[in-house]
């Protein structure tokens, strides 16, 4: 029925307002549309798709002899909304128009998001007969405006980190200055205090570096990083994280290479943001305790930097939005959702890429691949 050849009208007089030339050009029209355009029998089981345009090929991948005598909702799949659904038959069934995007999939398997303007159409008695159904594929303007929110969402934490980051270094001044002080008035043998105050001034360091990393990574612009010897950099990363867990988590640190491979991109208090905030996120998973397992290998030309725990696991829902700043699963309260995005980002910024493997009930791992510096000599790691 679609695509069916107009040409008769075509070299025919007819006049303008003509009741069968309006029927026949509106019918071209329709045909013609670059909007896909359906019409769905409600009068008949599963609300078949009796008629389609030639537009209706491109958005869903079937050819017009496929989609006729097809159900309205052949399209659906495994994570179509529910709720729309339900939403859907409820307006067909009242009778009303709706305006909805739905999570549709291709004859491909590709899923895309479609635009659905759905109208009623009412004979004699007022009851719809048939439902006229307008789509467009919205994948790409979905995206569009999700990076637009996103870009948002970068600008006001960058407007915020901007505006208390004077006000945290003023608050860090003494943990800078005042245990050297101490220090010297403690007697010999308090060794023991010497190194908690060792432990306080290095803390508050990286409080300053990790403030100063916030500042650079809201910029839109990337910055050069150093050449960051991996092994030896984890390592005094670690020992730091290490005292801050409780006494039922163990990390495990597991080093597949020989040398100490050095990346780009990334400073030492980068990298002590992104163990700070993955190990932190496995243990928090971990409740009950476990091990995390930090492992540094190389694959190719690039490190594997990986971090897994034996915790709770997360669902495909989750993971599609951890990178995502402001997301978090922690009650009120308990995290603000910035700490993956800060991983997210520094890991970008050096070139890098990440991979999340998980199940609920089964743990998480992050996998961090960056490319190798042409520097690979081993090292003792680059100066705070």
């Amino acid at each position: 029925m679609a695509g069916r050849s107009m040409n008769q009208i075509a070299n025919r007089s007819f006049t303008t307002g003509e009741p069968a030339y309006v029927s026949a050009l509106l019918e071209e029209a329709v045909a013609a549309s670059d909007l896909a355009i359906a019409i769905i029998d409600l009068t008949a089981k599963n609300w078949p798709i009796i008629y389609v345009n030639k537009a209706c090929e491109e958005v869903s991948g079937y050819s017009v002899e496929e989609l006729l005598g097809q159900p309205c909702a052949f399209l659906h799949g495994p994570d179509t909304d529910p709720a729309s659904l339900v939403e859907m038959t409820r307006a067909i069934r009242a009778g009303e128009s709706l305006r909805i995007d739905v999570r549709n999939y291709k004859k491909t398997g590709e899923p895309f998001w479609n635009a659905l303007h759905l109208s009623p159409l009412k004979g004699a008695d007022g009851r719809p007969h048939a439902y006229l159904s307008v789509q467009q594929d919205v994948t790409r303007a979905r995206a569009l405006r999700k990076q637009e929110h996103h870009r948002q969402k970068v600008e006001a934490l960058g407007r915020m980190a901007g505006g208390i980051a004077h006000e945290i270094n003023n608050l860090l001044q003494p943990l800078l200055s005042l245990p050297e002080l101490i220090a010297d008035d403690l007697p010999d043998e308090a060794s023991d205090a010497r190194e908690h105050l060792d432990y306080m001034a290095q803390s508050a360091r990286d409080a300053r570096d990790l403030v100063s990393e916030i500042l650079v990574y809201t910029r839109t612009a990337p910055t050069e990083g150093e050449c960051l010897h991996i092994v030896s950099a984890v390592r005094g990363g670690l020992e730091l994280i290490s005292r801050s867990l409780n006494g039922r988590i163990v990390v495990d640190l597991r080093e597949a290479t020989e040398a100490d491979p050095c990346i780009a991109g990334l400073s030492r208090a980068g990298l002590q943001q992104v163990l700070t905030n993955l190990v932190l996120n496995a243990a928090y998973a971990m409740d009950g305790g476990g091990t995390i397992t930090v492992t540094i290998a190389t694959e190719g030309s690039d490190l594997r930097l990986s971090v897994a725990d034996t915790g709770c696991g997360m669902d495909e829902r989750t993971q599609a939005q951890l990178f995502e700043p402001f997301f978090t699963t922690k009650p009120g309260g308990r995290g603000a959702g910035l700490g993956l995005y800060v991983v997210y980002d520094l890991v970008k910024r050096a070139g890098g890429r990440i991979a999340v493997s998980s199940k609920p009930g089964e743990g998480a791992e992050f996998s961090l691949f960056f490319p190798m510096s042409a520097d690979q000599a081993g090292g003792q790691g680059v100066r705070s």
